[in-house]
C-alpha cells in the first residue's frame, strides 16, 4: 500500500511546487536586477553568454557597444559599393580636375542605381543593394528617387 501525501494549505501534496512558485522565483530574481546598473547587467549577460558558448561549443558574438568581435560584412560591402555609385553620380553632374564633383541629381536616381547595379552585379554588396532598396521603398512607402538620393547625397 502506498502512502498518500496530505494536501498542503495550497491544495497540493507536500513536496510539490506551488503553482506560481516558478513565477515568484523569476520575479524575485528580476528584483535583484533592479538593484544593478545597466553596465552591471550587461556584464552579467556577457558572462552567462560566454559560459554558455563554452559549454555548447558555440561562438559568442559580442554585439554590444564598443568594439564587437565580429563585422557584418554583407551590409558593409553594400555600403562601400553604394559609395562608388555615389561618386559616379557626383562625377556625372560635375567632374573637375582636382577631384571635385557635383551634387547628385534626385530625378531618376533610383533607376540609375538599378542600371548601375545590373552592370556591377558581380561586385560584393550588389545583391544586398538590389534587394534592400526595393524592400525599403515598399516597406516604408518611400519615393524611390528621394530614398536613393538621401542614401547617395
Amino acid at each position: 500500500m502506498t502512502k498518500t501525501r496530505k494536501p498542503s494549505r495550497t491544495g497540493k501534496a507536500k513536496g510539490q511546487p506551488h503553482r506560481g512558485s516558478r513565477q515568484l522565483s523569476d520575479n524575485a530574481r528580476l528584483k535583484e536586477f533592479e538593484k544593478l546598473g545597466p553596465f552591471e547587467i550587461k556584464d552579467f549577460v556577457q558572462k552567462v553568454a560566454s559560459k554558455s558558448a563554452l559549454e555548447s561549443s558555440l561562438s559568442y558574438l559580442n554585439a554590444g557597444r564598443g568594439n564587437p568581435n565580429w563585422v557584418a560584412t554583407e551590409p558593409r560591402e553594400a555600403f562601400f559599393l553604394l559609395g562608388q555609385f555615389a561618386v559616379t553620380e557626383s562625377k556625372r553632374v560635375l567632374d573637375l580636375p582636382p577631384g571635385v564633383g557635383g551634387m547628385p541629381s534626385a530625378s531618376g536616381i533610383a533607376g540609375r542605381l538599378e542600371a548601375w547595379l545590373a552592370k556591377h552585379e558581380d561586385m560584393p554588396g550588389a545583391p544586398f543593394l538590389q534587394a534592400m532598396v526595393p524592400w525599403a521603398v515598399k516597406k516604408f512607402s518611400f519615393d524611390a528617387d528621394k530614398f536613393v538620393h538621401e542614401l547617395v547625397d
